[in-house]
Formats: C-alpha cells, sequence, structure tokens
C-alpha cells in the first residue's frame, strides 16, 4: 500500500519537534503546512490517518527537554545539535535529507584560477562568503580545523572579513567577478553552479575540499505505539513517492529521505568531538 491510501479514520497526533536551525533558508510558516499537509495523505496499515503537530525549537537544551518530557514523536536537526544532546537514547530510525542519491556534503573553498590566492594561507585576512545553509552546518568546523593543521587562526580569524550568503550564487558570483576573495560552499552547489554556468567554472578553482559530512537528520523518538511507528518509519522511507512527500523534501534541500546507521555518522561526530577540544578560536601561528 501507497502512503495515503488508508481509510477513514480518526486521526491520530504525531509531535514533530524541529530545531530552529534547519530554517535558516526556509519559510517557517511554509515547512509547517508542508508537514501538515503531508501528514494528512499518509496512513498507517491499520487505515489510521496520522495529524502532525509540528513545534518550532531553538537551542539544544529544548531539544533535550521536549525528548526527556516524552513530548516528541518525531524530530529534525542539526548534526551538531545532535553531538550536543546529553542523551541520544531516546532516538532511533535515523533519516538523512538526501539529494542526487548522497546523504553526505563535502565543502570546498573557492577562489578565482587568475588570481594570487592558491592556498589557504594566502588568504590570510581576506574575505570569505559562505553559503548559509543548514546543510552547510559542518563546513566551518571542518575548515576551522584545516587551518589549525596549516598552523593558521580558526576562520573568523584567518580571515579579515567573514560574510554569510543565504543564496549560492551571492556567495559564488562575488568571487568570480573579483568583489570577494574566497567562498565557502558545497562540492554540489559548485558543480551545479558550473555546469550552468560553464564560465564560472572555468574562472573559479577549488583550493580545499572537506571530507564527506552529514549536516542534519531527522529520528524518530522512542515509546510511540508500534503499529504507529512502523507506518511512519515506512513513510518516511517512501515519502518521495507523493507530491505532497516531495512539496517537503524540497524544503530541505532533499529528494528523499534515506535510513542510516548511527555507525555513519561516526566521522561527521568526530570533526565535532575534535573541533570541539580545540577550543575557542585558537591564536595558531601566522599564515605562511
Amino acid at each position: 500500500m501507497l502512503p495515503g491510501q488508508g481509510g477513514a479514520a480518526e486521526s491520530t497526533a504525531v509531535r514533530v519537534v524541529i530545531s530552529r536551525s534547519l530554517f535558516q533558508d526556509v519559510s517557517l510558516n511554509d515547512a509547517q503546512a508542508a508537514i501538515k499537509v503531508w501528514g494528512r495523505t499518509v496512513a498507517a496499515a491499520r487505515g489510521v490517518p496520522v495529524d502532525p503537530v509540528t513545534r518550532v525549537v531553538e537551542g539544544v537544551s529544548a531539544l533535550q527537554e521536549a525528548l526527556q518530557a516524552r513530548q516528541a514523536d518525531l524530530i529534525g536537526l542539526l548534526t551538531d545539535e545532535y553531538e550536543r544532546l546529553p542523551d541520544r537514547s531516546h532516538l532511533t530510525h535515523l533519516f538523512v535529507s538526501a539529494a542526487s542519491d548522497h546523504v553526505e556534503e563535502t565543502y570546498v573553498v573557492v577562489t578565482r584560477l587568475d588570481g594570487h590566492r592558491s592556498r589557504l594561507a594566502d588568504l590570510a585576512q581576506g574575505s570569505l562568503a559562505i553559503f548559509g545553509t543548514p546543510r552547510m552546518g559542518l563546513a566551518e568546523p571542518w575548515l576551522d580545523l584545516e587551518l589549525a593543521r596549516q598552523g593558521s587562526p580558526a576562520v573568523r580569524r584567518h580571515f579579515g572579513e567573514v560574510h554569510s550568503q543565504a543564496k549560492l550564487t551571492k556567495a559564488l558570483l562575488p568571487v568570480y567577478f573579483s568583489q570577494v576573495d574566497a567562498a565557502l560552499v558545497t562540492q554540489r552547489g559548485f558543480d551545479t553552479m558550473a555546469e550552468l554556468n560553464p564560465q564560472v567554472g572555468r574562472q573559479l578553482r577549488v583550493i580545499a575540499r572537506s571530507p564527506a559530512y552529514i549536516p542534519m537528520l531527522f529520528a524518530i523518538v522512542k515509546g510511540m505505539d508500534p503499529g504507529l511507528q512502523d507506518s511512519i518509519v515506512t513513510n518516511m522511507r517512501d515519502i518521495h513517492l507523493l507530491p505532497t512527500g516531495r512539496q517537503l523534501l524540497n524544503l530541505f534541500q532533499g529528494e528523499r529521505l534515506h535510513e542510516i546507521t548511527a555507525g555513519e555518522l561516526t566521522s561527521s561526530l568526530a570533526l565535532l568531538a575534535e573541533h570541539r577540544r580545540m577550543g575557542p578560536a585558537p591564536t595558531g601561528g601566522q599564515p605562511h
């Protein structure tokens, strides 16, 4: 049975708690409406439709409070917030919003090919544009550590100016037009821009590239009725089969939800743990 093909029955409330951090570039009202519409099309195997009740909270403490008070059935958060949760034992069935069958993101620092800044050290006191989207959640921690390995201070001290841009074009095009020295974006975003505008691809070059990381995830919270949980898990796996599901996925820049194991988060969590051990912005050495 495809989602949404159950018979009429009394609605069962499903409490969806989402971190405010996931809405940097998404309309909160649009997301809540999309979740509501998707929920109305989802039916459990017993024909019981679910009625999502969405609540947006801010900060790890608010997320943990919702979990401990059993006020959430489904939760969405950044991997950074997941890593900082005091107790993750409440969570099961982890999902990632995947695009082009990729659940991970790779980050790149790009500069102009004809410029004199071919290394991160060359960008000392230069300007940096960062693509400000939740899928970039692990980009700055990675770059902080990459700079530290090269003896340079963290991003906010290494660069003279750092600006966040909500749109990919506003991060990359100023580099192309020599208005900004470098941009920190996703590899997928850079590839898409280069495909749409080959001249951008020819004039910009990648000078640093991260490993692949998982920046955000959704999870089922333990304690739900088993039958209802099975239905929701099934429908999350099949969410891309419905127009309403695809609409919701588009808001989070994905094409489908891919279920992962906790082990697949190992490298992302290790990055965050190493970054936290680094402490406040390090003094580092002089750029070289």
